[in-house]
C-alpha cells in the first residue's frame, strides 16, 4: 500500500491517531470534546475500524486507477478522510485571517493540519507577520 503520507495522484490519506479519538462536543456541533481517556478496547476498534476502511477504499481507488479510469472519478470512491491536492493564492490579510480562525484549539482536526501547513509554509515569505 502507498500511504501514509505518500502523494499519488494528488491524493493524500489523514491518518488518525489514537490521540486525535474523541466523542462529538455537546457545544460545538462541528467539533470534538478536548481529549479524554477512553477505554483501550474502544480506541482499537475504533482505529482498526479507520484503517481497514482506507484501507479497502484505497484498494477500490488503485483498481480503478488500473482500468484506466479516469482520476476525478476514481476518487469519488475515497472517503473524506482523505484529501486532494490543491492550489491557491491569497493576501496576508486574509491568510492572518484564515490562521486565526484555523489554528484555534476548537477547529476541527483536519482543517488544523492544513493551518499548520499553511502557517509554516506563509513563514517562509512573511516572517514578520507570522509568529513561530
Amino acid at each position: 500500500m502507498k500511504y501514509p503520507d505518500v502523494q499519488c495522484y494528488g491524493t493524500r490519506v489523514l491518518r488518525t491517531r489514537n490521540a486525535d479519538i474523541a466523542f462529538q462536543s455537546i457545544d460545538n456541533k462541528t467539533g470534538a470534546r478536548q481529549p479524554i481517556r477512553f477505554e483501550p478496547w474502544l480506541m482499537q476498534e475504533v482505529s482498526a475500524m479507520l484503517e481497514s476502511s482506507h484501507q479497502e477504499a484505497y484498494k477500490h481507488y488503485e483498481w480503478l486507477l488500473n482500468q484506466n479510469i479516469a482520476r476525478e472519478l476514481a476518487r469519488v470512491v475515497l472517503p473524506l478522510s482523505l484529501y486532494t491536492e490543491w492550489y491557491w493564492q491569497i493576501d496576508v490579510h486574509n491568510l492572518l485571517r484564515f490562521l486565526q480562525l484555523r489554528l484555534d484549539t476548537h477547529a476541527q482536526l483536519e482543517i488544523r493540519k492544513y493551518a499548520e501547513v499553511l502557517h509554516a509554509i506563509g513563514r517562509t515569505v512573511c516572517r514578520l507577520c507570522l509568529k513561530p
